[in-house]
C-alpha cells in the first residue's frame, strides 16, 4: 500500500523513523548471531521444526507469539503474560533479556491466572 508524504518535514521524518527502525533490526540479529557463534544454529526457529542461523526477521516472527492478556475485573485490571515456549527462552538468552524480568511479570500476575480458572468453573 502507498504512502503519500507531500511536506519536507514528514519526508524527513519518515526516513528517520526508518532507518532507526532498520537498526534496530540490524542490531538484533547481530546480538543473536554473536551470541550463537559462527555457524550453530538455532533449533526450531522456522516453520516445520527447522534449525537456522536468526535473522532480524525470524526472530520477529519466533517472539510475536509472547502476549499479554489484560482484563479488568470489578474496578481492577489484571494482566497475565503468555507462557515461555523452549525458542522463547533461547532467543531471550541469545539477545541478552533477562528471562527473571519476565517471570517477575509473571509473579506479579499470580493471582489473575487463579481468577480466571475460578471464573470459567
Amino acid at each position: 500500500r502507498p504512502l503519500f508524504v507531500t511536506s519536507n518535514q514528514r519526508i524527513v521524518g519518515l526516513i528517520t523513523i526508518l532507518g532507526i527502525a532498520l537498526m534496530v533490526f540490524s542490531l538484533l540479529e547481530r546480538a543473536a548471531r554473536r551470541a550463537l557463534g559462527p555457524l550453530a544454529k538455532v533449533p526450531n526457529l522456522l516453520a516445520g521444526h527447522v534449525a537456522a542461523r536468526p535473522t532480524g526477521d525470524n526472530l520477529l516472527k519466533a517472539l510475536r507469539t509472547i502476549s499479554l492478556v489484560s482484563l479488568d475485573l470489578a474496578g481492577t485490571r489484571h494482566q497475565a503474560p503468555s507462557d515461555l515456549t523452549p525458542l522463547h527462552r533461547t532467543l531471550l538468552q541469545l539477545l541478552d533479556v533477562p528471562e527473571a524480568a519476565y517471570a517477575r511479570l509473571a509473579a506479579q500476575n499470580h493471582h489473575f491466572v487463579t481468577v480466571r480458572i475460578a471464573s470459567l468453573a
